[in-house]
């Protein structure tokens, strides 16, 4: 198209056509959040270096900052030398964190969290012997040993989940009970055949030794 024959009113028509395009338009990050249940989270843009801290509850945000178009972006989880800025007890997803402004109509970045969910688990001494011997905690399925068991475990205890392992059954001439932990993470039940505890951040590992 020959710009020097369009008309004054066609030439304006067509620079708002191009405005309406993104050509001077400016964006915000939209940031929305899932089950953020706990202090710590915080979000950055590594380009801008412009962050986002988030607070307990949150279900949406925006950057302070806003971006031209065509300026790109990039919003990740705040990483420390290796160490990420979560919510306290927690995990989190994020996605659609990376493009360029204009792209899309709307710049939407979305979080999902979810608690942290370890293991309650143990190695059994000596190995190969225990057969037989089950493990019982709360509704959870029952642990039976084989020949080849070397440990036992429970996974995915939510954090502030209570647990409470019981030995029920032992394997053929032998008795296994548990070994109370060094760190004293855990109460042991009579005789070490249980224990209780609140899980909390990590992985709980109270091992179980078996003699004749």
């Amino acid at each position: 198209m020959n710009l020097r024959f369009l008309r004054p009113t066609a030439m304006l028509a067509l620079a708002i056509g191009l405005s309406a395009c993104g050509g001077s338009n400016t964006f915000t990050i939209n940031v929305s959040f899932k089950d953020v249940l706990y202090d710590g989270l915080i979000l950055v843009d590594t380009i801008s270096g412009t962050e986002l801290k988030v607070a307990p509850g949150t279900t949406t945000a925006t950057f302070p900052n806003s971006l031209d178009y065509g300026k790109e972006y990039n919003v990740i989880i705040k990483d420390t030398n290796g160490v990420k800025s979560l919510p306290a007890h927690q995990t989190c997803v994020l996605g659609g964190g990376a493009d360029t402004a204009g792209r899309l109509s709307k710049i939407q970045v979305v979080v999902e969290c979810k608690i942290v969910s370890p293991t309650v688990t143990g190695a059994i001494k000596p190995t190969g012997v225990a057969t037989g011997l089950q493990i019982t905690n709360g509704t959870r399925p029952v642990f039976t040993a084989v020949a080849a068991s070397t440990a036992y475990a429970f996974q995915f205890v939510d954090y502030g989940s209570s647990f409470g392992p019981v030995i029920t059954a032992q394997p053929a001439g032998l008795t296994c009970t548990f070994v109370p932990p060094a760190n004293n993470s855990v109460k042991m039940g009579p005789n070490n055949l249980s224990y209780t505890g609140t899980m909390g951040d990590v992985d709980v590992v109270v091992d179980i030794n078996c003699v004749p």
